[in-house]
């Protein structure tokens, strides 16, 4: 990690390691969408000195949401209409990234040698007179759509599907990315990913904490 932190310095990127506490203020959304940008076209230079002590996690979202809705289908074969509602959207999901070309999304990733540090909300990510990194907790080979996904996961808490669509859209044009980039990460974000994993965590549990769990469904798919 010493080298990548090298890296970064030499590229005026300063690695604070603690997380920003005026991350949650107010944020212009779309200088946000700029700055992941710029820092991601930053961290695409960088050629770590042993690539194999880097995971690669490219593909590891839908294996996840594969793995994890195949079994409830199982498991959960008498489903009340949150369940259903959850196995049904996840599966739709899955269905439409066999319709798209995310192969060639996976490879483009490989061959750039595009990475993921999970985390680019404002509470990780900001400017203040330099571009500033909160922490950097693991650094993995992935798709440079997955980091945005994960903070596009923050803003549906907040935001509305068309802001979101939006957002989106500024996000893979000013990256240059393809359409498919485009019909990718509007199907991962349409996947109830945080419903799911609730879900799969307590399965099979009698003690299910239903009201929790019918409130992050109904916020997630918006009854």
């Amino acid at each position: 990690m010493l080298d990548l932190k090298n890296y970064l310095l030499d590229k005026d990127v300063y690695i604070k390691d603690e997380y920003f506490k005026d991350g949650k203020k107010f944020v212009d959304i779309e200088k946000q969408i700029d700055l992941i940008i710029n820092f991601q076209k930053i961290l695409k230079g960088y050629t770590p000195k042993d690539k194999g002590c880097i995971r690669s996690e490219f593909g590891k979202r839908i294996d996840r949401i594969y793995v994890m809705t195949k079994k409830l289908e199982v498991i959960k074969k008498d489903k009340n209409i949150y369940e259903k509602e959850i196995i049904e959207k996840c599966n739709l999901g899955l269905k439409k990234i066999k319709e798209i070309n995310y192969r060639e999304i996976l490879r483009r990733g490989m061959l750039n040698s595009e990475f993921s540090i999970e985390r680019l909300d404002p509470a990780n990510l900001r400017v203040d007179n330099k571009i500033q990194v909160g922490k950097i907790k693991k650094i993995t080979f992935n798709t440079v759509e997955e980091d945005f996904i994960n903070y596009m996961m923050k803003r549906k808490k907040v935001d509305k599907k068309n802001v979101i669509d939006d957002y989106v859209k500024q996000y893979v044009e000013k990256s240059n990315l393809e359409k498919s980039s485009l019909n990718y990460i509007n199907i991962i974000l349409d996947i109830p990913q945080e419903s799911l994993r609730y879900l799969y965590k307590f399965r099979g549990d009698e003690n299910l904490d239903y009201s929790e769990f019918k409130s992050i469904v109904e916020n997630e798919l918006e009854f």
